[in-house]
């Protein structure tokens, strides 16, 4: 049997050397402290996002419960059990929170190559256990995460891949290493 770090490309066995490094530089903790100032930019209504405008019952899925941010190298959400307007109250928000997704973050000050996406990963896809909402005042949310990440995913994401085909080697790496996440999100909720 061939390990999977036997057939590492130079460029892939690089790359996890500088995740490992970038971890024990920084204590087996990712810091990040994620702030919008703009109301154009923050979590939007993930249903405003795709047009959808039936109202649905199921538990979060109603029509402004559901609340995402996507940017280049950013990309999490915050669901309620409930719909949320920019007049409730912070105790209303912790009362209906109900879970985070973290599903792309940087790493800052990581040296990885422009064409690769890395991101740490949770061991689960959602989780409220560790999620603190601080405030919530005229439409703006700032909530902490402290969590954990069982590894770092990288890939070169590709122009047409083939389904149920494995990557191209080369192209992927995962570094499993359990490290801490102390996260801070302030931002604007409702954003268009």
């Amino acid at each position: 049997l061939k390990m999977a770090d036997e057939s590492d490309t130079p460029e892939v066995s690089e790359l996890k050397q500088k995740i490992n490094k970038w971890l024990d530089e920084h204590k087996n903790v990712l810091e990040l402290n994620i702030r919008e100032t703009s109301p154009n930019h923050g979590l939007v209504g993930y249903y405003s996002v795709i047009g959808q405008t039936q109202n649905f019952t199921q538990c979060g899925t109603a029509p402004d419960s559901l609340f995402i941010h996507s940017a280049d190298n950013m990309y999490f959400n915050i669901g309620f059990a409930e719909k949320i307007s920019r007049t409730d109250s912070v105790d209303t928000l912790r009362k209906q929170f109900q879970f985070v997704a973290l599903d792309k973050l940087p790493m800052p000050d990581l040296q990885a190559p422009s064409n690769w996406i890395i991101t740490p990963q949770t061991p689960i896809s959602s989780f409220s256990d560790g999620v603190t909402i601080e405030s919530f005042e005229n439409g703006r949310i700032r909530y902490h995460i402290d969590t954990n990440f069982f590894a770092v995913y990288g890939n070169i994401p590709q122009e047409h891949p083939i389904m149920d085909a494995p990557s191209p080697p080369g192209t992927y790496l995962q570094v499993r290493r359990n490290f801490q996440g102390k996260i801070t999100i302030d931002m604007p909720m409702f954003a268009t």
